[in-house]
């Protein structure tokens, strides 16, 4: 689902530049995946612009949709992008627990550590703010084919279901934003879906039932020496 509308983890920083490409698409899109329970993963946040961008808002929500499934770590990164070169070697993360905002209902205020409860925000910040770098109109391209500007690395709960990576917004009114050398352009936006599924069963666990003992055993003599029907794959 796209939407162009405000933010709660907020990446910003300043890049800046001259010019408008033929793009004509502004676009932040989060990518979705399937991992295991307490599986630590890294999502991507992928960034199209048909301006050159002077600095950006992106502020992120994740919140729990089904199964109580959720993180219990999260740190942003900045992998090897069309940022690299353009950013000063300045990093913070803001945090907000409540969302307790006046922004907008559901928005966040109040900055404290994360409790890992959901739903938490965060303010990613990574500054060039006195270099007069700018960031070319351009694409990181999308899931599974390009290459993010920035990484959100987090661990699954122990709980199966899902939970999704939104943008929200953060007192007193910051949304999602690109400036840009004559003003500003509020991109589309696709949130991303985090679906935490079970552990595989071990191997030899023929009846499924998480262990390995005689039982596995006498069903695996009984199909390979007495040709006994093979029973289906666990989960199928």
């Amino acid at each position: 689902m796209r939407k162009c509308l405000g933010f709660c983890m907020v990446g910003a920083l300043l890049v800046a530049g001259l010019g408008r490409p033929c793009l004509a698409v502004n676009l932040v899109e989060v990518e979705s995946k399937t991992v295991t329970v307490g599986e630590m993963t890294s999502v991507g946040v992928f960034v199209t612009n048909d301006v050159v961008v002077t600095g950006w808002e992106i502020p992120l929500v994740v919140r729990t949709i089904s199964g109580g499934a959720y993180m219990t770590a999260f740190t942003p990164g900045y992998p090897p992008s069309r940022l690299s070169g353009l950013l000063d070697d300045i990093s913070s993360l803001t945090t907000y627990p409540t969302p307790d905002g006046t922004c907008k209902p559901g928005g966040f205020g109040a900055i404290g550590t994360l409790d890992y409860t959901s739903p938490d925000a965060m303010k990613s910040d990574r500054l060039g703010i006195f270099s007069n770098k700018y960031l070319p109109a351009g694409s990181d391209g999308s899931p599974g084919t390009g290459t993010p500007s920035m990484s959100l690395a987090l661990t699954a709960n122990a709980n199966v279901g899902s939970f999704e990576i939104d943008t929200t917004c953060v007192n007193p009114g910051q949304h999602l934003l690109f400036a840009h050398t004559s003003g500003a352009v509020v991109p589309n936006f696709v949130k991303g879906t985090i679906t935490v599924a079970p552990p595989p069963p071990p191997a030899g666990d023929m009846d499924c039932d998480g262990d390995t003992d005689a039982v596995d055993l006498a069903i695996l003599i009984d199909i390979v020496f007495f040709g006994a029907a093979p029973i289906p794959v666990c989960g199928s």
